[in-house]
C-alpha cells in the first residue's frame, strides 16, 4: 500500500490530538493507504534534548503498565502504542525528518489536522509546510483540516514569505475553520476549502472497538475541562447537584492532584467510554464538544479563547448549536433550546461528505501516480 506521511502536532496526552490522528489513520486504512504518523518534536540544545529523550523512553516503558493510569501522560501511552503503532521515532530536526522520509520512501504527505499551522504551537513552522524536502517534485503534498488557531495573522513577514513559497507545492489545501480559508487566501495566496475535523470521518460505530462496555446505574455528568477556574468549578457542581447527576471528573490532570488518587484512570479508552455513557457533557475542549456531537450527547461548552475559539464557533454555527456556548458568567442555561439531533446530523452528513470528497481527490491522484 502507498505510504502517507501524516504531519500533525506531536502526541502527548491530549485526548483530542490522539483521537484525531487515530481517526485520520483509520480512514486512510479504509482507503487502502498506509498512514505513517510523523513525530516531529521541538529542536533543543544537547543537554535538554538528552533529558527529553530519556523522559520519552521512560514514558514508553512505564506506559505499558496499568498501575500508572492515574498519570495522564502514562495512561494514554498504551493506546498510542496499540492503535497508533505506525508512528515514527521522535524526530528533532529538519535533517532527521528529511533522512527518515527518504530512507522509508515516503512520497505522499498529508499535513493536519489540528493546529499544525499555529506558529505558537508547531515545533517547526517550516517543516509544517513540508519545507524539509530538498526535492519535492516527485512528491504529493496536501493539507487536511490544518488550523492556524487564531482569527488574525500571527506570522512574521519573513515567515509569511517562506510559507507562501512552500504552500505552492501543495496539491490541495483544506483548513478546519472558516477564518482559515480567508487567511490562506489573503496571506498565503492559496485557495483552500474548509473541512471537518478527522474525528468526523469515522462513524459512531467505528469507535465501538475502543469503547469499554459499562453498566450505568446512575445518570452521569461528564466534565472535561482543560483550563479550570473557580467559575467553571462552581457552574459544573451546581448543575450536577441541580440535575442529580453523578459527577465524572476530567478536570484536573496535574501530578500534584492525582499522585495520591490511584483510583483515577486517565486512559483514552476510559475517557471516550465515560463520555459515551454519560447523560450530559460540560467541557471547554473542542474535541470534548466534537464527541458529544458524534455520540448525540446534550452538552455545554465554555468558550476557550486560549486554545482557539474559532474552531468551536465555526462548527456550532454550521450545526445551529451556538446556544450551547458559555461565553461568560452571565450565561443563562434556561435560554438553551433542546437539541434537534435529526437536524444536526442531516447538516453533519453534508459537511462530512464534502470533507470525504476532498480526500477522494487526493486518493484519485495517488492511484493515478502510484506513489509507493
Amino acid at each position: 500500500m502507498p505510504k502517507v506521511g501524516i504531519l500533525s502536532l506531536p502526541l502527548n496526552w491530549n485526548y483530542g490530538g490522539i483521537l484525531q490522528q487515530y481517526a485520520l489513520s483509520e480512514y486512510l486504512k479504509k482507503n487502502n493507504l498506509e498512514p505513517i504518523l510523523i513525530s516531529r518534536r521541538l529542536k533543543r540544545n544537547f543537554l535538554i534534548l538528552l533529558l527529553v529523550k530519556i523522559k520519552w523512553k521512560l514514558i514508553y516503558y512505564f506506559g505499558k503498565y496499568e498501575k500508572f493510569n492515574f498519570l495522564p501522560l502514562l495512561a494514554t501511552e498504551k493506546f498510542k502504542q496499540k492503535h497508533l503503532n505506525t508512528r515514527t521515532k521522535d524526530l528533532y530536526s529538519s535533517e532527521e525528518l528529511r533522512n527518515y522520509t527518504k530512507k522509508n520512501k515516503i512520497k505522499i504527505f498529508l499535513v493536519g489536522s489540528d493546529q499544525i499551522w499555529n506558529v505558537e504551537a508547531t515545533p517547526s513552522l517550516k517543516d509544517s509546510y513540508i519545507g524539509f524536502l530538498q526535492n519535492n517534485s516527485k512528491c504529493l503534498i496536501a493539507a487536511y483540516g490544518a488550523s492556524f488557531a487564531h482569527d488574525d495573522w500571527k506570522y512574521s513577514k519573513s515567515e509569511t514569505i517562506l510559507c507562501q513559497k512552500l504552500i505552492k507545492n501543495f496539491f490541495l489545501v483544506s483548513v478546519r475553520e472558516k477564518q482559515g480559508t480567508l487567511l490562506t487566501k489573503k496571506f498565503l495566496k492559496k485557495k483552500s476549502i474548509r473541512v471537518l475535523d478527522p474525528t468526523f470521518l469515522l462513524k459512531k460505530k467505528d469507535y465501538f472497538k475502543i469503547i469499554k462496555k459499562q453498566n450505568k446505574k446512575n445518570k452521569s455528568l461528564f466534565c472535561y475541562i482543560l483550563d479550570n477556574d473557580i467559575y467553571k468549578q462552581k457552574f459544573i457542581k451546581s448543575y450536577a447537584k441541580k440535575k442529580g447527576l453523578k459527577f465524572i471528573d476530567y478536570c484536573d490532570f496535574s501530578i500534584k492532584s492525582n499522585v495520591f488518587k490511584f483510583k483515577k484512570n486517565f486512559t483514552v479508552e476510559n475517557w471516550i467510554s465515560d463520555l459515551y455513557y454519560s447523560n450530559f457533557v460540560i467541557t471547554d475542549s473542542f474535541h470534548g464538544m466534537v464527541f458529544s456531537i458524534i455520540f448525540k450527547k446534550n452538552f455545554l461548552i465554555f468558550l476557550n479563547k486560549k486554545r482557539g475559539a474559532s474552531r468551536i464557533v465555526s462548527l456550532l454555527e454550521d450545526l445551529g448549536l451556538k446556544d450551547r456556548i458559555i461565553y461568560s458568567t452571565n450565561f443563562d442555561i434556561s435560554k438553551t433550546k433542546q437539541i434537534n439531533w435529526k437536524s444536526v446530523h442531516n447538516k453533519l452528513i453534508i459537511l462530512t461528505n464534502s470533507s470525504k470528497n476532498f480526500l477522494k481527490k487526493i486518493f484519485i491522484r495517488i492511484k493515478k501516480n502510484l506513489y509507493d
